[in-house]
């Protein structure tokens, strides 16, 4: 590894293999102004088994965060929040845009189980849900539907549904956007992923390539939990890998989790090939986001550990490193509920769902349940600062409230190297919202866009997604929903925020 870096010795190391995808297929969409006759149906997937994180040693967290303070009315969606100790005025952080998809944009297709995903360039907007799509040629103001389901040709005895991420590649000027399949007759399924330039995305024009996991070596297994990260000369694909297995929840186990490093100078000849790296024994990978040459990617090794992977972009194999963190909970039901008495995290799990890289910070978020090292009222927030040339913990940050609970962060970078955090935030007195964080050496300011209406079936979706927006890239994009008053139980605002440092906004 390179002398700059004064890692420690690694835990283990992780072996690559080659992996090539099948021909790939230019395919010209459709764009729709306006909703179909008939709204398309959505349900909810079944959740796959998945591991439970072993209870680590206890380990004490010596610098708690300060809780977060609401303050504002009471009454408008838009809530703001900052620090309880003093510090910067929380009108620090400003939102430029928001928009909320309308029927013309998801074909009321934004369920409860919304888990939204945006990309964004110039005046092009690219906005993912479960089950549906939509593309913005007018700086996200209006949005046109998109059907995953008929936009592209079916696999053999498979159909769409239901994950999808949309990311934006600014090296070579492709958005990409990730699509998954159900499972055929044999119990296996592909993930595709489809790219087109910003002047493609006008036009309608993309080109596809299917990863199923006989293409990695490991046949007749169901992928799912998908995301995706850009480093410097590489795009990154994580998602876990489950088989069938009889008699247990949902019919799936996990068997392994995947990484997938595919050169993007091989997307932009459209002839990709790449190396996966995998392990069966940590659920789920997560990549720090605007990693560079070197990627790194976290999962939990237990209560009170992340396990760390490096890998070099002109080295064959990845290293991993075990990092100590203050100890969390993970087990006690993840219990949080609305006024109206439904429990909102009734689909949420521990998984590391943020991950990126300021400057030499690597940043790793995920959803804690109450208790933990700080003993913590409610469910919350954590996330771990490490020291990316060392990968020694510097801190433990909590996004957390006595009376509201905290869940599903994602993270990104921006040019100032500073991270914007997505979530949602909810219970007590209040119904869950989406809200937006903006996380310094100095300062952690919120806004928090509160919901009027709470789950009527204990369900709110597990992902949303902030993302670098472009060319502005000091701002940030982010996809978030709430569930309105009167707007049946499981119809779904989403909506598209973009926001950053008030300076920054004004500047533009």
């Amino acid at each position: 590894m390179p002398s700059s870096y004064d890692l420690p010795a690694p835990s283990g190391m992780a072996e690559a293999d080659e992996f090539r995808p099948p021909a790939q297929e230019e395919v010209e969409i459709a764009y729709r102004p306006a909703a179909l006759p008939a709204a398309r149906t959505s349900g909810v997937p079944t959740r796959r088994h998945i591991p439970i994180v072993p209870q680590g040693p206890e380990v004490p967290d010596p610098d708690p965060t300060a809780p977060l303070r609401v303050i504002g009315p009471e009454s408008p969606r838009l809530r703001a929040a900052g620090p309880a100790s003093s510090g910067p005025a929380p009108d620090d952080l400003l939102i430029a845009q928001q928009t909320e998809l309308d029927s013309a944009a998801d074909n009321g297709a934004a369920s409860q189980v919304c888990e939204p995903s945006v990309a964004a360039n110039e005046d092009v907007v690219f906005y993912t849900g479960n089950w549906f799509a939509a593309v913005s040629l007018d700086v996200g103001r209006t949005f046109q539907y998109i059907d995953p389901a008929t936009a592209f040709p079916e696999p053999p005895g498979m159909s769409f549904c239901c994950d999808q991420s949309a990311h934006y590649i600014p090296q070579i000027d492709t958005f990409v956007w990730l699509l998954q399949y159900m499972v055929d007759s044999t119990g296996k399924n592909i993930q595709r992923l489809a790219f087109a330039t910003t002047e493609d995305v006008r036009q309608g024009d993309w080109w596809t390539m299917d990863i199923a996991s006989g293409n990695l070596g490991m046949p007749d297994l169901f992928l799912d939990f998908p995301d995706l990260a850009v480093g410097r000369n590489m795009l990154y694909m994580s998602t876990n890998a489950f088989r069938r297995a009889e008699g247990i929840f949902g019919g799936y186990e996990w068997d392994r989790s995947i990484m997938l490093r595919l050169p993007l100078s091989g997307i932009r000849r459209g002839d990709v090939s790449g190396q996966v790296v995998t392990s069966d024994q940590n659920f789920n990978f997560r990549m720090a986001q605007h990693c560079g040459t070197r990627a790194y990617w976290a999962t939990h090794q237990s209560t009170s550990s992340l396990r760390v992977y490096t890998w070099e972009e002109d080295e064959a194999d990845a290293a991993y490193f075990d990092v100590p963190v203050a100890t969390w909970r993970g087990g006690n039901g993840y219990l949080s509920e609305t006024p109206d008495g439904y429990n909102w995290l009734g689909r949420v799990d521990p998984r590391v769902l943020g991950g990126t890289k300021a400057g030499n910070i690597l940043y790793f978020a995920w959803s804690a349940d109450r208790g933990g090292a700080n003993n913590r009222p409610q469910p919350y927030i954590q996330i771990a600062r490490i020291n990316a040339l060392n990968l020694r913990l510097l801190n433990n940050l909590n996004i957390w409230d006595p009376d509201t609970a905290t869940a599903y962060p994602a993270l990104a970078t921006n040019a100032r190297r500073e991270v914007g955090c997505s979530y949602c935030i909810g219970g007590g007195e209040r119904y869950p919202g989406h809200a937006l964080s903006l996380l310094t050496r100095r300062r952690r300011d919120i806004v928090a866009m509160q919901g009027e209406r709470g789950p009527s079936q204990q369900r709110w979706g597990d992902y949303l997604t902030v993302r670098r927006h472009y060319p502005y890239t000091r701002l940030f994009a982010a996809a978030g929903y709430v569930l309105k008053a009167d707007a049946g139980e499981q119809d779904a605002t989403a909506n598209y925020t973009v926001f950053g440092r008030r300076e920054d906004v004004e500047a533009i």
